[in-house]
């Protein structure tokens, strides 16, 4: 550190105290304790500049040493440590309210937070964890304007780092460059290089000893440099060993380099090189090396090549050959020349060879090779050598009506097989049959194609192709013939063709595809399918550039070509081939690209619109038709009117077309009067295209869907209703609401109301209605041209209360006065009433009362009052409204007289009542005396059934029938069965007795009466039911099986029989019912199980009364308790008419009453 430096510092310390003993007596602060004016200059070295600036009078600091900052010079710290920094300033002219820190950095300023230490005195701690340089200023705020009182540098960084990329290079071995990369750091660091050549001690430390140096540097670019003329000078010497100090006020760094000056050497480029043509295919390369390589005592490397230069091609698109890159040794005080032949080289073409040097030791590096001696040179000419290309298949047709144009096509020869100036192509037509020349003026001959205009349709034509240049014609062996067979044997092309390119980073694929049919191939003898590409410049439709093929086997349907140029465009052909014909080439400029979308369909358009429907028509473009599409996608969406695209909240509608042949599709089942935007794109194993541009529609109006809404009344009277409505809602509009239809109940005649500019309300009058009435009005909305929905909206609606009707039909009816009205014309009405014989009294009757006692009124009729006068009208009850006046004249009733029409009544009363009181009184004779006779009746049993009941077995001596005899059976009912002799009925008054339902109940065997073979009803028992037909539904009801008939009991309590209820059912046996009534009305018929005790054979018993028994003869009775109810019918089985040889039963047995 200098001597200058130490000043410095000491002087800062010195301020400090100061600063500090001013901060210890804050309250007697004295500015003047501090020199401002003698210390306003920086130490020697430092960049701080601020102390020049505090120098200036300033309006609100006057004169020298208004403020300084503290510490002097820049504050240099470390990242990571933090530095303080006071502003002092004269308390007597600023004021410490005033005072701040600022940091500026690139346009970037704030404040930073301070601390206040006295009235003369701020102070601020700050601390930085990154590399980073600004401006510490101190500022002030002076009548609303910010002034600068001083600044400080800051730098936080870090001690001298190592530098980086240490490197040296050896110009042609004359110089020695040296130089290296500076790490970025805040803090300035300066370099000091020395260096020793090797075997000399490196004594950097000491400057003053001879043959040692120190390198003079280049401080802008870090760089030393030594030449022949610098002092020290350079050194031809191996071997260098640099030293390089760093050091900054943080810290200090040393780094040692050893470097190789004989790998670091970079000569100059070769000298007189010349080229030597020794032939079409040789030249002689000769040149020397610069001095001083020539005496470099390390190897030196030398590289020889060439390239070839075509006419109009750019420099640096062509590529060096290299033929030689050898080391070699120089020999000392030689000058050689060095001599290479390069050989198979292209006749006539035009070259560059080029020489290169390197230095031998170390690797090779493109760096450090020489700029390259380059010379041009062209070889001799000669004939054309190499062959015309063709296949069977090379030429295009263009049919014309009566002739067709020819395309030869052959791969043009590349430029290196020229072989001498004015090459070009000459093409001679022959008859393929005949082998006769023809002479043809209409033609074009191109560098890879001729065209031939007119030829024949029937014609087989042989094209010969022969390369010539200046020299002369090739030979035989260069030439190329193409056959065109005649219009009816040319082949037809492949029915697909299809090219898609694959692309990656590395290379490019293009796949072709093709179908050939078995058929075909078969029918035309296919061998082969020959795929054509070609470089394609523009937009041609046939290959003009280098043509290129492959065959395939016709059944692959698929090749790929690769190691094609990833950026160039090709356009590819196809041509399908047999052993003597061939379709010819058909080209394809359109090709798909796998992995990047389609581009979109052009062409889309709307054919037709309706109101629900949209026919949509699209075409295809060439890069649509090469992807192949097998279906297509179309979207939609409903959008405003004033919009063009979906909104991304759009309902999107997708409609998939899976016939990848259509063209047109109908959309339906969109919605009336409605934008929408339509899109469409292709779908093809490449995946689907870009969507294509929007196509905007919209639907025709039509009725609307749905019915008006809220319809409310906003006013009426007694013959008008003033109608509020709103439309549709806007969904079910279906277009534009112009006018509404509406129907009323009553029928009203209405007009068409109008709905004006699509108005969301809508009022209208309906006039000519009956006053409080109730009306029900059906609206509907209708679009343009009366077009009206199907959807209604009802609404009811009672009119105004009005005045009332006239009353009629007033009479009197008795002794009261009544009339009507039709008409009240509001919710209820009273009556005034005036009456007598000159209308003066008037009466006010109750609501909706249509009558009135005369005697309310004070009339009383006589015979000399006997007309009254009455006028009444009716008053509407809420309104007050009055009706008109009805006016009657009419006779008072007088009382006590009888009308003539009741007199009449009363007469056809009692003619009846007289008349039903004789029919009565005749008809009860006969029953009485039917009843008699059923009283005094005896029971009759058949034949058998009575010798089977001992008449003196005292155990069943209780089954004897004896006159007044009581059963008490059902509930100690009195039941007396008298036992009188009567007469049979034996004429046919006595069988008129009978009652019809007697002789018509059914028998509980299921038939429907008495048969006419039946023997019992030929004896003269017979009810006189001879007919089947004479069953009924008020007969005893039938058994659930076929054999045995039901029971028919009933309640004790019950006191009236139905007539024939009581009989002797066949083919059972006849039966009594426990306890008879007291009145019989019956015939004669009793329940064998109503006779009390009556021992009937059972089932359980295995008796001989059973149903399937043959005979009627009865076993020995069972046992029995009196009273006791048996589990059976009670139903005693007959003999079976089919068991006796098929006699029918008998269906009847009825008991005759012995003769008196």
């Amino acid at each position: 550190m200098g001597p200058t430096r130490r000043v410095g510092v000491i002087t800062a310390l010195a301020l400090a105290l100061l600063g500090l003993a001013a901060v210890s007596h804050a309250e007697e602060a004295e500015y003047q304790c501090f020199s401002f004016g003698k210390a306003s200059y920086p130490a020697k070295g430092s960049l701080d500049k601020s102390v020049y600036r505090q120098l200036r009078d300033d309006e609100s600091c006057p004169g020298i040493g208004c403020a300084a900052i503290k510490p002097v010079g820049d504050i240099n710290r470390e990242v990571g440590s933090s530095y303080e920094a006071y502003c002092l300033f004269d308390p007597k002219r600023v004021n410490v309210s005033e005072v701040y820190f600022q940091h500026q950095d690139n346009g970037v300023q704030f404040k930073i937070p301070h601390e206040v230490l006295n009235n003369s005195a701020i102070k601020v701690v700050v601390q930085h964890d990154e590399m980073i340089d600004y401006k510490l200023k101190c500022m002030m705020t002076y009548k609303n304007l910010t002034k600068f009182l001083c600044e400080r540098k800051v730098n936080i960084g870090y001690p001298p780092q190592d530098v980086q990329n240490m490197t040296c290079i050896s110009k042609n071995w004359e110089q020695l460059n040296c130089s290296w990369v500076e790490p970025p750091n805040p803090v300035r660091v300066q370099y000091i290089l020395t260096y020793v050549v090797a075997g000399f001690r490196d004594t950097s430390g000491s400057e003053n000893i001879i043959g040692f140096t120190k390198c003079k540097l280049n401080k802008e670019q870090n760089r030393c440099v030594l030449t022949s003329s610098t002092k020290p000078a350079h050194d031809a010497m191996r071997w260098y060993n640099f030293t390089l100090t760093s050091t900054n006020e943080l810290g200090k760094n040393v780094q040692h380099f050893f470097i190789d000056q004989y790998a670091s050497v970079i000569p100059k480029p070769a000298e007189d090189l010349t080229a030597h043509v020794e032939g079409p295919h040789s030249v002689r390369l000769s040149w020397k090396l610069p001095y001083p390589i020539d005496t470099f005592p390390g190897k030196i490397r030398q590289e020889v090549s060439y390239r070839e230069r075509p006419e109009d091609s750019p420099l640096e698109d062509l590529e060096w050959l290299v033929v030689s890159n050898e080391s070699i040794v120089l020999i000392l005080f030689q000058d050689p020349t060095y001599n290479k032949t390069i050989d198979n080289l292209y006749a006539y073409m035009q070259y560059d060879f080029r020489v290169r040097l390197h230095t031998g030791t170390g690797s090779v590096r493109e760096h450090m090779w020489s700029d390259a001696a380059v010379t041009t040179q062209k070889t001799d000419k000669k004939l054309p050598t190499a062959k015309v290309r063709t296949d069977i298949g090379t030429f295009e047709i263009e049919q014309n009506v009566n002739s067709r144009d020819i395309y030869v096509n052959w791969q043009k020869i590349d430029f290196v097989f020229k072989n001498g100036p004015g090459f070009h192509y000459e093409v001679d037509v022959f008859d393929a049959d005949t082998g006769r020349q023809i002479n043809k003026t209409e033609k074009e001959i191109h560098e890879d194609y001729a065209k031939f205009i007119n030829m024949e349709n029937n014609m087989k034509f042989r094209f010969d192709i022969t390369p010539v240049n200046g020299v002369g014609p090739g030979g035989d062996e260069t030439k190329a013939t193409v056959i065109v067979p005649e219009k009816s044997k040319v082949l037809t092309f492949p029915s697909r063709f299809q090219v898609i390119v694959y692309k990656n980073e590395n290379n490019t694929i293009y796949g072709i595809k093709w179908n050939i049919t078995e058929e075909k191939i078969e029918s035309q003898k296919i061998e082969s399918v020959s795929i054509y590409w070609c470089k394609r410049r523009q937009y041609e439709e046939r290959c003009l550039d280098k043509l290129d093929w492959v065959s395939v086997n016709p059944r692959l349907t698929m090749k790929n070509i690769t190691d094609l140029e990833k950026e160039t465009m090709y356009i590819f052909g196809i041509s399908a081939n047999s052993n003597k014909s061939s379709s010819g080439i058909k080209w394809i400029t359109c090709i798909a690209s796998h992995g990047n979308k389609l581009p979109p369909i052009d062409t889309f358009d709307i054919t037709e619109v309706s109101s629900t429907e949209a026919e949509l028509e699209w075409n295809l473009g060439c890069k649509d038709r090469s992807a192949d599409p097998t279906g297509f996608n179309i979207s939609y969406c409903i959008t405003p009117r004033n919009e063009t695209n979906c909104r991304k909240d759009s309902d999107m509608h997708f409609i998939a077309v899976s016939d990848a042949s259509a063209y047109r599709i109908n959309v339906t089942s969109l919605l009336p009067y409605t934008r929408y935007i339509f899109s469409i794109a292709s779908q093809s194993e490449l995946g689907m295209s870009r969507w294509s541009k929007s196509l905007i529609l919209e639907t025709s109006q039509d009725k609307p869907s749905g019915p008006p809404r809220n319809v409310t009344v906003v006013d009426k009277g007694q013959q008008w209703i003033y109608l509020a409505w709103n439309p549709p809602r806007p969904e079910e509009r279906n277009g534009v609401i112009v006018t509404y239809k509406i129907k009323s109940e009553p029928a009203v005649n209405i007009d068409w109301p109008v709905a004006k500019n699509n108005s969301e309300v809508v009022h209208y009058n309906i006039t000519g209605l009956e006053a409080y009435t109730e009306y029900k009005f059906k609206i509907v909305a209708c679009t343009q041209n009366r077009n009206c929905g199907n959807s209604s909206v009802t609404y009811e609606a009672i009119t105004g209360i009005g005045v009332p009707g006239q009353v009629e039909g007033i009479y009197v009816n008795d002794d009261r006065l009544q009339w009507n009205l039709d008409e009240c014309n509001g919710p209820s009405c009273y009556f005034e009433i005036r009456y007598g014989p000159e209308p003066k009294e008037t009466y006010i009757t109750e609501r909706d009362q249509v009558a009135v006692n005369l005697r309310e009124l004070g009339i009383n009729c006589t015979e000399h009052n006997e007309k009254i006068q009455v006028e009444i009208r009716a008053v509407s009850q809420d309104s007050q409204l009055r009706g008109e006046w009805t006016k009657k004249s009419m006779k008072c009733p007088i009382p006590g007289i009888m009308p003539w029409w009741l007199i009449l009544i009363i007469a056809v009363v009692c003619i009846i009542a007289t008349v039903f009181l004789v029919a009565i009184g005749s008809f009860g004779q006969k029953k009485v005396k039917l009843f008699l006779f059923e009283w005094n009746r005896e029971l009759d049993l058949p034949t058998g059934l009575g010798h089977s009941l001992p008449a003196h077995d005292d155990l069943h001596s209780n089954y004897k029938i004896v006159q007044n005899q009581v059963i008490d059976d059902w509930g100690g009912a009195d039941t007396r069965i008298p036992v009188k002799s009567a007469t049979p009925f034996s004429n046919p008054e006595e069988q008129e007795l009978i009652p019809d339902k007697a002789r018509q109940s059914r028998n509980p065997s299921g038939d429907s009466g008495t048969s006419e073979n039946d023997q019992v009803d030929s004896s003269g028992c017979s009810t006189g039911s001879e007919s089947d037909s004479s069953s009924g539904s008020h007969r005893v009801p039938q058994s659930s099986d076929s054999g045995t008939g039901t029971e028919v009991g009933f309640p004790p309590e019950s006191k009236n029989w139905e007539s024939g209820s009581l009989r002797l059912r066949t083919p059972v046996p006849p039966y009594v019912r426990p306890g008879l009534p007291q009145n019989i009305t019956s015939a004669g018929y009793v329940s064998v199980s109503s006779v009390p005790n009556l021992p009937v054979g059972s089932m359980e018993d295995g008796l001989s009364l059973q149903q399937s028994t043959s005979s009627l003869a009865l076993g020995t009775p069972s046992h029995q308790p009196l009273g006791a109810r048996r589990a059976s019918t009670g139903y005693i089985s007959m003999p079976d008419q089919d068991a006796e040889g098929g006699k029918p039963p008998p269906r009847d047995v009825r008991q005759r009453h012995p003769s008196a």
